[in-house]
């Protein structure tokens, strides 16, 4: 999937391809990006653990297993952990910051801040939503909401993983020479899921 959607990139760069062929491509990278974050997933749900932590300040050691979720100011950094107050407990982590400093895929970083599991809220229209259990289905039972970050310099990454982000990004840009906003943000959130790029009342 991704060798023919590499091949037809490079031949839309090269003026040999119609917007269709972009397209083309942009649904086969999609298709095989959706697999393997979906493989990482699963290789990153907990094991018993981390409730000993529950709603306490801990010092978090970890590595984002994918992209940062970037909203307008703000970010969501998926995180496995490799130990909590210096014991190996392992789980993924879902923590809440700034959208500023940027952080990417593959970084290991320290947190120090409060350790909570997620609960449910009512929606605007009144409903309830089991954010717990939304997040339990991607391999995440806490989360920490603007704990202090400190990069520690080293990167644990899977280098497949990583190109295939590196293509994301460049299909991105591609459609961004194409399209027109909104058309260009609407199109990536639905192929890619790039949430940033959707309007507000979409994503809600």
């Amino acid at each position: 999937l991704f060798s023919l959607a590499a091949l037809t990139l490079l031949l839309c760069s090269l003026g040999h391809a119609r917007r269709e062929a972009l397209l083309v491509a942009l649904m086969l990278a999609s298709a095989g990006l959706g697999i393997v974050r979906l493989d990482a997933r699963e290789a990153a749900v907990t094991f018993p653990g981390l409730d000993q932590y529950e709603n306490q300040d801990v010092l978090l050691i970890g590595s984002l297993i994918d992209e940062p979720d970037e909203r307008e100011d703000s970010a969501k950094l998926t995180v496995e952990t490799e130990n909590v107050n210096g014991m190996p407990p392992q789980g993924a982590v879902l923590i809440s910051t700034d959208i500023h400093p940027r952080y990417g895929y593959g970084e290991r970083l320290r947190f120090a801040g409060l350790l909570q599991s997620p609960g449910s809220f009512e929606t605007d229209d009144g409903t309830y939503f089991d954010y717990a259990s939304y997040l339990r289905s991607r391999g995440v039972t806490h989360v920490m909401y603007r704990p202090a970050i400190e990069r520690m310099g080293e990167q644990d990454r899977n280098v497949i993983v990583a190109g295939l982000f590196a293509i994301k990004r460049s299909f991105l840009e591609s459609i961004g020479r194409i399209l027109p906003e909104p058309h260009a943000g609407l199109l990536g959130g639905l192929l890619l899921g790039v949430k940033k790029a959707l309007p507000e009342d979409v994503t809600e």
